[in-house]
């Protein structure tokens, strides 16, 4: 598990950790995400 930062939720902040696989996953939707705005037609 690696801890991601703080994060919050109904106005309560808890730390926040990723297994391996989860961190795989986050970052393949922060790169999706940027290919989109990429892409996008203005």
């Amino acid at each position: 598990m690696t801890w991601l930062g703080p994060v919050s939720s109904r106005g309560m902040d808890a730390p926040m950790y990723g297994c391996e696989a989860c961190i795989a996953e986050l970052d393949r939707m922060v790169r999706d995400h940027f290919a989109a705005k990429d892409t996008a037609i203005p």
